[in-house]
């Protein structure tokens, strides 16, 4: 392997320590130098892959809860939708980590 292709391996290994760990996304992605988009695609990997059902580790769980009825309403997808549904007061990103959990929990 070359150097460039270890390094996503270890920012992923480290990223999902973190989230083990309760770390927030803002958190990670500062810790390793990564966009916010980039650290949501990491926790909702962390996620998919640990089974994990419920984001409230991550997202306040008012905020969750909205996010997990709308999406009840209205479906997972266009994400636009979702967005509009939560009054553009939600960030996608945050929209994406419900879903990712919700899909766990076999809801969507």
């Amino acid at each position: 392997k070359t150097e460039k292709a270890a390094k996503p391996n270890k920012a992923r290994s480290e990223a999902f320590a973190l989230f083990k760990q309760g770390w927030g996304i803002a958190e990670v992605a500062e810790h390793l130098n990564r966009s916010s988009f980039q650290a949501t695609m990491l926790l909702k990997e962390y996620i998919r892959e640990n089974g994990i059902t419920d984001p409230t580790a991550w997202i306040d769980p008012v905020t969750a809860e909205d996010i997990a009825d709308a999406v009840e309403e209205i479906g997972k997808r266009p994400m636009e939708d979702l967005f509009e549904r939560l009054n553009r007061e939600v960030d996608v990103e945050l929209i994406s980590v419900v879903i990712a959990c919700l899909e766990n929990e076999g809801v969507v």
